[in-house]
């Protein structure tokens, strides 16, 4: 968070920081330290928090898949996994473009918006903690995106307290337009980043939040893919 950042935010991402070497341009992610899933300008995201983050959603999604009567695990594994790397990417350009333009969003905002999402208390603690956190980054984003469109058409308002579904969508071409510019390296295993999305992933920079506004995937809730054919259950979760 810009200005009063928590230590809320799991900086797990950036937890081999000071591992990494100088990386190229290439965007192709040959140059990341192993270990790592992606990197944005320098700041890394360890393959140990997407697979930590994959467990628990895995384990999030399950619980309500029973509570709901379904049979079958639904979510493909990889699908997902590529799409928490794209979710922790633009997590990162976004803050740090919110920390450019010198805006700012609020825990008390944050926590109010990322409380329409329950974490069943049946999860492991270190797990329910996790899924917490993503979903907080995740509502922190949307909001950030918000105030960057408020701040585009008004540079006098620095804050989320006040905005609109008007002012997300309002920032979507600046915050595509910086997505291009940045320096993104995701390991080959995810896919390829584009400039603005991650290749085999789920989402985009302009959708989902454009349109809703809301974490994605949010657990319990999974991603609308076009994947053909289903993959076997050992390579579904959920």
């Amino acid at each position: 968070m810009l200005g009063s950042r928590s230590t809320r935010r799991p900086r797990a991402l950036g937890a081999a920081a000071a591992c990494i070497a100088v990386l190229s341009m290439s965007g192709c992610g040959t140059d990341l330290h192993p270990g790592l899933a992606a990197s944005v300008n320098g700041t890394p995201i360890t393959e140990a928090t997407i697979d930590d983050l994959l467990e628990a959603v895995c384990a999030f999604n399950e619980i309500e898949r029973k509570k709901q009567g379904g049979t079958e695990p639904s979510q493909s594994i990889q699908t997902l996994r590529s799409s928490l790397v794209e979710s922790l990417v633009i997590v990162e350009i976004t803050d740090q473009a919110a920390e450019e333009r010198g805006v700012t969003v609020s825990d008390a905002l944050i926590d109010k918006n990322a409380a329409g999402t329950a974490v069943p208390s049946e999860l492991p603690d270190d797990q329910e903690e996790l899924l917490r956190e993503f979903l907080q980054n995740r509502t922190e984003q949307a909001l950030q995106q918000g105030v960057i469109g408020a701040n585009l058409e008004d540079p006098s308002v620095t804050t989320a307290d006040n905005i609109r579904q008007s002012d997300v969508s309002a920032a979507n071409s600046y915050l595509l337009d910086y997505a291009n510019k940045q320096d993104v390296e995701i390991a080959p295993r995810y896919g390829s980043w584009d400039g603005e999305r991650l290749e085999f992933g789920t989402g985009s920079l302009s959708d989902p939040v454009s349109t809703t506004a809301q974490p994605t995937p949010v657990p319990g809730q999974p991603p609308s893919t076009e994947e053909t054919p289903t993959p076997p259950a050992s390579q579904r979760c959920g």
